[in-house]
């Protein structure tokens, strides 16, 4: 084994790892690897088929490893191995003190506590980190394609949508996890969903018997709905994600997300949930209106005071979410509960072009928060939302992205930020400073007044 030093590159395949002051038995040794923090999921993924190992990542190969993992980190592989936080052995530590500290279940605990789900750069620089690694499976793939015939088949589109998601925990109980998106015009046709849908280590035919129901279904929708299902098969799980999964197209302007974790029985009634969808996702005429402005804005010119047009909203879906709690030290998991009780991840993305007026993009931010996401926050209202693709004016987003958790990694925080050097927007403790419109911060005394500036 090479002698690890702390750079920002850098990626060790171990075969058996133990936590740093941690008693060496069974329980503890298992097969990990160790990177710095400037590495991408997929470079782990790289590094690790030629040994015929997986970890968890996200699905996007660009995104960093690190601040992935520690906000919680789902990715294709997480119903079957667990989220990237519940897969963290051991991390290297910067504290505001300057102390370097390693972080596991023997040592630093609390802090080791703090990076499983409540966020990695607001307690400390996580240097690097150490994940616990899984033979390669083999992939079953099965791709769902499916669009109205036209607008006047938009009903039978959206009962289509709540049909599936009120079928998607019996799909997740054979062994289904996936991503979904719902897309509209001028991206597609017509109202549009693709699913991208994954099976491990299954027996062939698995995949032809879970979807079969959901085929039947939609064959009877003939008339009004097109669909095509596809299946196709990897020896390798790098195989499968080297040819399904590229990085996001960004720097074309802008977006704002919504998302909730919704369980199973939010998601259980199928009338509903083709309501609720049809509501919030896009709409069969690319000329819809699908925002709202607040009646306040009234010298936007190309639209009225109640609603705007601009491009058509996609939905997106996530069968992404573990089955049970983590093994491995599941006392020191900070990932917010409600991740345990997920069905399906949905995130409401409302892009927009580049060069529009402030107002017009403060004003779909504003119709995100309260027209898109406010929907499925009744619909589900005792989970909450994922940290890494919130809402950015999530409503009580103490409780919503770390649940009962957060007063715990609140004084996590204190302890080893004291004077708050570290800060981000809805991170732990970040209600202590508030932001002014030039980027500076001020201290919150009591009483609500602000003090104590921060260039």
């Amino acid at each position: 084994m090479s002698i690890w030093t702390h750079n920002f590159r850098g990626i060790e395949v171990i075969d058996t790892f133990t936590p740093k002051s941690c008693p060496m038995n069974d329980s503890h040794g298992q097969p990990a690897v160790r990177f710095a923090a400037g590495h991408s999921g997929l470079e782990l993924l790289a590094e690790l088929a030629g040994h015929n190992s997986v970890t968890v990542t996200g699905a996007n190969p660009s995104v960093g490893a690190i601040g992935w993992l520690t906000g919680g980190g789902h990715g294709p592989l997480t119903s079957s191995y667990g989220m990237g936080v519940d897969n963290l052995l051991e991390a290297t530590i910067v504290t505001p003190k300057g102390d370097i500290l390693v972080a596991n279940p023997c040592q630093n605990s609390d802090l080791f506590f703090a990076i499983r789900g409540g966020g990695g750069g607001t307690y400390g620089v996580v240097l690097d980190a150490v994940l616990k690694t899984y033979r390669s499976p083999k992939v079953t793939l099965y791709t769902l394609g499916l669009a109205s015939t036209s607008q006047n088949a938009t009903q039978d589109f959206w009962d289509a949508m709540g049909l599936l998601n009120a079928d998607l925990q019996r799909l997740k109980d054979g062994g289904i996890q996936g991503y979904y998106a719902i897309v509209g015009p001028p991206t597609t046709s017509a109202l549009s969903f693709l699913g991208t849908f994954f099976l491990y280590d299954k027996p062939n035919g698995t995949i032809e018997e879970l979807m079969a129901p959901i085929e039947a279904k939609l064959a009877e929708k003939a008339s009004s709905l097109i669909f095509q299902g596809n299946i196709s098969h990897a020896d390798t799980f790098w195989e499968s994600y080297t040819t399904n999964f590229t990085n996001e197209d960004v720097g074309r302007g802008g977006s704002a997300y919504g998302s909730r974790l919704m369980t199973a029985e939010s998601l259980a009634n199928a009338n509903v949930t083709a309501r609720i969808l049809a509501q919030i996702g896009p709409s069969n005429d690319a000329k819809a209106p699908n925002v709202s402005f607040p009646c306040s804005i009234h010298f936007l010119t190309q639209c009225s005071c109640e609603q705007g047009v601009l491009n058509n909203p996609v939905i997106l879906g996530h069968i992404v979410a573990p089955s049970s709690p983590p093994t491995y030290y599941p006392s020191l998991v900070s990932l917010n509960p409600a991740w345990r009780r997920t069905l399906n991840h949905i995130i409401v993305d409302e892009v927009w072009p580049g060069g529009i007026p402030r107002t017009i993009i403060d004003a779909i931010y504003h119709s995100v928060t309260w027209n898109k996401t406010e929907p499925l926050r009744q619909l589900s209202p005792d989970t909450g939302a994922y940290f890494n693709e919130a809402d950015a004016n999530e409503p009580d987003w103490q409780h919503s992205f770390f649940g009962e958790n957060y007063e715990k990694l609140k004084e996590i925080k204190k302890r080893h930020d004291p004077k708050g050097v570290l800060w981000c927007r809805m991170c732990v403790g970040s209600e202590r400073f508030v932001e002014e419109s030039d980027g500076r911060l001020c201290e919150v005394r009591k009483g609500g007044e602000s003090t104590k500036r921060f260039d």
